[in-house]
């Protein structure tokens, strides 16, 4: 899993409401951008889940971690595909790609300020 966790005045963080999509349908227009295919954001119990179009199952959460934004990408491998459990690599290329993409969104936009990163 990567992470970035970002503050930003254009997204403030609603103690009452941490489950705005607003954050989520601007990262889903970052991985766009990106040439990343990605499904609407859904909302979860956390926050939101967007899935990216690919067979590598990959999928981004956004979430509201007070008083800050974190985007984290992960690939997994399901239980129910076998025949990827020794081949991840195309998963984890694309988990790197879209949280690179994601990471210079935050990072060029005026305002956001990260926190922190695991990568």
């Amino acid at each position: 899993m990567l992470s970035v966790s970002f503050s930003s005045p254009e997204f403030p963080v609603d103690p009452d409401d941490d489950l705005d999509p607003a954050v989520a349908h601007w990262v889903r227009a970052v991985l766009l951008s990106a040439g990343i295919a990605a499904r609407e954001p859904v909302r979860k119990e956390y926050g939101w889940s967007i899935c990216l179009e690919n067979p590598a199952t990959v999928w981004v959460a956004v979430e509201a971690a007070q008083p800050d934004w974190e985007v984290a990408v992960m690939h997994e491998i399901p239980v129910y595909a076998p025949w990827r459990w020794f081949r991840p690599g195309a998963g984890r290329a694309l988990e790197r790609r879209a949280f690179e993409a994601i990471r210079a969104a935050v990072e060029a936009r005026p305002g956001m300020v990260i926190e922190s990163v695991y990568s």
